[in-house]
């Protein structure tokens, strides 16, 4: 590789660094923003079943804020908390014994790889207390090239979805803001930082590497019932950017890093050659991109996972996923015999994250099957792929074979202590519920149609509401008994919930009235859910009373904005969907109304 007149490749002596580098500081510099205090993981699903899978799914995605949900609070338009101190972690930038040259060398060098601008919005987008899914919307459209892998990564067996998703609104609702900002970021960065002419790395090879280790990493976040697996796979995929930088910095490091045996080697021979690795150089490059200030530490701790101590919880389990991954992503891309590498990463998995063999196994064959998805949605050179058969059935005899008992034993019982700051969600969670049948409330419902219907308004998507009136209810209270009653209700909720899309937003409005915020459906669309629900509620015996069923059915009255008919405000729109109900009762009972067409208003 030519050598450059700014990159030198002599002994560099210790100087002094930068003082917001040490210990403690935030890796900015004084003037950066201060963030929110870091969230920690979300408790397994069976400490929270009074929530049922539909309403977890639909709450996610209207809680799930932006960028770097780990790094603290959401904050949307909608939920807005005060923000707090920064939980500061051990790892820093680059500490006190590396050489000032290093940072010399990299300040000066003028082909530092930079984000393109795409991502750059994307950082702002995401650290924007303000930035809801129109503004998210809004910059994906302006980089069609990003709305279409968005699209891609919507309809990819990666996120498991059952119909096509077909436009960006579809995408963004089903993904979600946080989902949506994280790939949108990554897929900026994998599509705008190519090699340069001097440049020693294989740069294709480098991104299919970053991506795969960043696919190991959201697969043991899930593993772990992680929040925010999204930011684990963003800091799994710029855990080695600084490599990028050094590359860029320094004539010889294509050597140092040809040399090398593995990637705990290549950090070893960093340390030894420059003051410190390329981690900690990624922790630098970084901030001073701007990114939020927790992925920038995270990918700093990313080889040092010891370095954790000071993190919370959540923090703490999402920096040890990402450095168990380079170790697996070392099983898919040797070239010579992995039974060494297998073994090793079985070692740190179960060390470090208490994984066992099985699940080891299970998370080998989940990055075999979806290899080839990811790199058709990230558009990565498939030269010299890996032979995924051959890879799972080494994995198999090499854990099987091989005596992991002691492995198995080590880190039995992980602590996973809640904070604070999880106490105050889940009670923050309670208080928008109905606490007989577990659906939204009347409150929650009025602050997500407003919301809803703006969107709708701004952007032009179909917005449909119905509302749904249980059917000679006074007189099941009246025949059985308000416990009965009670009973009746709770059934017919879960059949609404167990209905509807994970995207609808189902609540009590009052007694047995419900109602069903339905975004980005049109009025036929609507009317079959509406129609699916109320024979579905019809169909169920909803109590047994001396060993016979009772049975109750539905009225739903139900009206669309921006189909035929628009509206000037929610409010209207609410208005629309009671006069379908009652008009559905006029007629009779046990049917779906539209507005302005059957009801004759």
């Amino acid at each position: 590789m030519p050598m450059l007149d700014d990159r030198p490749s002599g002994p560099v002596p210790p100087l002094p660094i930068p003082p917001w580098t040490r210990s403690g500081g935030s890796g900015l510099p004084p003037e950066g923003p201060e963030l929110a205090d870091p969230l920690p993981a979300r408790a397994p699903c069976s400490a929270r079943c009074t929530v049922s899978p539909r309403i977890a799914a639909a709450r996610r995605i209207s809680d799930a804020g932006p960028l770097s949900g780990l790094q603290g609070p959401m904050h949307t338009a909608r939920h807005r908390r005060p923000q707090q101190h920064q939980t500061h972690m051990a790892v820093t930038v680059l500490n006190e014994t590396d050489s000032e040259a290093l940072v010399e060398a990299l300040n000066r060098c003028r082909t530092l790889p930079s984000p393109p601008g795409i991502a750059i919005q994307v950082v702002q987008l995401a650290q924007d207390p303000e930035a809801g899914l129109a503004e998210v919307a809004d910059l994906i459209c302006k980089d069609p090239a990003l709305a279409t892998r968005i699209l891609r990564a919507a309809n990819s067996p990666l996120y498991a979805r059952n119909r096509e998703i077909t436009n960006l609104r579809q995408a963004l609702m089903v993904l979600g803001l946080h989902a949506t900002l994280s790939l949108a970021l990554g897929f900026s960065l994998v599509a705008g930082i190519k090699k340069g002419e001097q440049d020693s790395l294989d740069y294709p090879l480098f991104w299919r590497r970053a991506v795969l280790a960043a696919m190991v990493s959201r697969a043991l976040a899930e593993h772990l019932e992680l929040d925010h697996s999204d930011d684990v796979f963003l800091i799994g995929l710029l855990q080695d950017i600084g490599m990028l930088a050094l590359d860029r910095a320094f004539a010889d490091y294509g050597e140092l890093f040809g040399e090398a045996t593995d990637h705990d080697d290549l950090a070893e021979r960093e340390r030894a050659r420059f003051g410190s690795d390329h981690a900690a150089v990624g922790h630098w490059l970084l901030a001073k991109w701007g990114l939020p200030d927790f992925l920038c530490r995270a990918v700093g701790a990313s080889h040092d996972p010891e370095g954790t101590r000071d993190m919370v919880p959540a923090q703490r389990d999402a920096v040890r996923c990402v450095s168990v991954s380079s170790s697996i992503a070392d099983i898919f891309l040797s070239q010579g015999d992995r039974e060494e590498r297998i073994r090793k990463a079985a070692r740190l998995a179960q060390t470090r994250l208490g994984v066992e063999a099985e699940a080891f196994t299970s998370l080998i064959e989940s990055i075999c099957e979806h290899w080839p998805e990811t790199t058709r949605v990230y558009d990565l050179s498939v030269e010299h792929d890996f032979d995924p058969d051959a890879i799972m059935e080494e994995a198999r005899d090499v854990l099987l074979v091989r005596n992991l008992h002691a492995i198995q034993q080590a880190n039995e019982y992980r602590d996973r202590a809640e904070s604070l700051e999880e106490r105050n969600r889940t009670l923050e969670m309670k208080n928008r519920l109905d606490g007989l049948t577990n659906l939204y409330n009347r409150a929650y419902f009025e602050e997500r149609i407003a919301e809803e219907f703006g969107l709708s308004d701004s952007h032009g998507w179909p917005l449909s509401l119905a509302f749904l009136d249980l059917d000679h209810f006074k007189r099941i209270n009246d025949t059985y008994g308000h416990q009965v009653g009670d009973e009746v209700l709770r059934s017919v909720a879960d059949v609404i919930m167990n209905t509807v899309r994970n995207t609808d937003i189902p609540c009590r409005y009052g007694g047995e009235e419900f109602v069903v915020v339905i975004p980005g459906y049109g009025a036929d669309q609507a009317i079959h859910a509406c129609e699916r629900v109320r024979r579905r509620v019809a169909e169920t015996p909803h109590a047994l009373v001396n060993g016979e069923p009772v049975h109750c059915t539905l009225s739903v009255g139900l009206a669309t904005h921006n189909g035929p008919r628009r509206f000037e405000g929610h409010a209207d729109l609410g208005r629309a969907a009671d006069r379908a109900v009652y008009a559905a009762k006029l007629g009779g009972r046990n049917r779906t109304v539209l507005y302005d067409t059957d009801s004759g208003d």
